[in-house]
C-alpha cells in the first residue's frame, strides 16, 4: 500500500551519500550567487520517483505551501513575531538601511524571548539552520525532548480567528 511506498522511499532516500541532496544535480544559481543543490526540491523529487515507478498521479506539497495555507492555526508567537519583524523592517527602511534582512534572535528559552535584528543579506541568503541530529531519534522517526523544548514556546497560545462566511478574517480595517 501507500504506507509501504513511503517507507521504501524513505529507506532509499537514506541510502544517498551523507551530505547529498535528494533531487540534486540541477546546479542552478541563486540570485545572490549561491549554488542551489536541487532545482526541484525533495518533495517534488520524491513525487516524481513515485509517479515514475508506480505509474500513479502524485502531488508534492512543500512545507512553505502548507505554512501559507494554515494561517488559521498560527500561534500567538507567530503573529507577534511577524508584526515585530514587519515593524523592524519598516523602521530599517525609513532609516535608509539597504541590503539588510530582519532576523529573529532567541535571547531566552525560559521565558521565551526573541528580538529582531538587521543582518546583511549576503550573510543570510542561501544559509540554512538545521535541526541538530542529536534532537532526532536514533531511528529518524521522531524527535527528542530538546527539540520539543525548543519548539513548545513557538506553538503555544493558539489564536482562534474570526470567521466570516467560512473564511478566517485576520484584519479588520477601520474606515
Amino acid at each position: 500500500g501507500a504506507g509501504g511506498i513511503k517507507r521504501r522511499l524513505v529507506r532509499q532516500a537514506r541510502g544517498y551519500a551523507v551530505g547529498s541532496v535528494l533531487g540534486s544535480g540541477g546546479g542552478g544559481r541563486l540570485a545572490l550567487g549561491g549554488s542551489e543543490p536541487g532545482l526541484i526540491g525533495t518533495a517534488r523529487f520524491l513525487a516524481a520517483k513515485v509517479a515514475e515507478k508506480y505509474g500513479v498521479k502524485t502531488r508534492a506539497i512543500e512545507l512553505s505551501s502548507l505554512q501559507r495555507c494554515a494561517s488559521h492555526i498560527t500561534s500567538r508567537i507567530d503573529v507577534t513575531e511577524a508584526f515585530n519583524a514587519g515593524g523592524a523592517a519598516v523602521k530599517a527602511a525609513f532609516e535608509g538601511m539597504s541590503g539588510q534582512v530582519i532576523t529573529l534572535k532567541r535571547v531566552s528559552d525560559d521565558p521565551y524571548m526573541c528580538i529582531t535584528e538587521p543582518a546583511d543579506v549576503h550573510f543570510i541568503a542561501n544559509v540554512e539552520k538545521k535541526v541538530p541530529d542529536e534532537w532526532i531519534s536514533d531511528d529518524g522517526t521522531y524527535v527528542k525532548e530538546p527539540l520539543i523544548h525548543y519548539i513548545r514556546p513557538l506553538i503555544q497560545a493558539e489564536i482562534a480567528p474570526l470567521w466570516v462566511d467560512g473564511l478566517p478574517r485576520h484584519l479588520i480595517l477601520k474606515k
